[in-house]
């Protein structure tokens, strides 16, 4: 049964930005709400797209491309938008129908907000913990887990992933302890700061040196 009062702010849409589609469709919400098929859509909130540019944006053949689009254009997420006329068959132009879709939890098939919050992470946490794995696996000397004290909590101990090697480039860190509100609030705008200033980096060319994929996750939340 959905939370009355969190069915109630959901309806406060006020907050969301101008243009933004209210899902409410129950199977559109589902495709929304897996963290991995809802990538299909981001390159139609870019702009216009064909079925061409949208498989290479996914680096996918087109016939797997086509199968997305199709549900994309199903589920009304994206429409044709305009054609080029060519000898034969026009080429079609597709975009997003919103700048923005907004998924209320009551449209999703969870029964709690934690199941839905572990349902969109757990896709990545796998990723990060394989991608740890990997780094950590191929280090020569081996890996393990040191335990020492908390030097904030009496009564609590603290894990530190090991070797930390001079050239490797991975971090997996908890911290739990108090904080006052007004500490908590700069710490979530200092890693919103770090988080904006790495997003806004431009893509690497060639000539600035070799690049690899990375992952970052960043979470807060009291617990009380």
């Amino acid at each position: 049964m959905v939370n009355t009062q969190l069915q109630m702010r959901e309806e406060n849409l006020s907050h969301l930005p101008p243009g933004t589609r209210v899902i409410r469709d129950a199977d559109c919400a589902r495709f929304l709400s897996d963290p991995l098929r809802r990538l299909y859509l981001a390159p139609f909130l870019r702009g216009e797209l064909t079925l061409t540019e949208f498989s290479a944006a996914l680096a996918m053949p087109l016939n797997g491309a086509s199968y997305w689009l199709k549900k994309l254009l199903a589920f009304g997420l994206i429409m044709e938008s305009g054609q080029t006329k060519r000898r034969g068959r026009p080429i079609r132009r597709y975009s997003a129908v919103a700048p923005a879709f907004f998924v209320p939890f009551s449209a999703t098939p969870a029964a709690t907000l934690e199941v839905q919050l572990l349902a969109e992470g757990h896709p990545w946490f796998m990723r990060l913990v394989g991608a740890l794995a990997r780094e950590r696996r191929d280090h020569p000397i081996g890996h393990g887990t040191l335990i020492t004290r908390d030097p904030v909590a009496e009564h609590a101990v603290r894990c530190l992933s090991v070797p930390s090697w001079e050239d490797g480039i991975t971090i997996n860190a908890w911290l739990a302890r108090p904080l006052q509100t007004e500490q908590a609030q700069a710490l979530v705008q200092e890693l919103e700061a770090v988080l904006d200033r790495y997003a806004a980096l431009p893509e690497q060319t060639d000539h600035a040196g070799p690049s690899r994929p990375y992952l970052l996750h960043l979470g807060l939340a009291p617990e009380d």
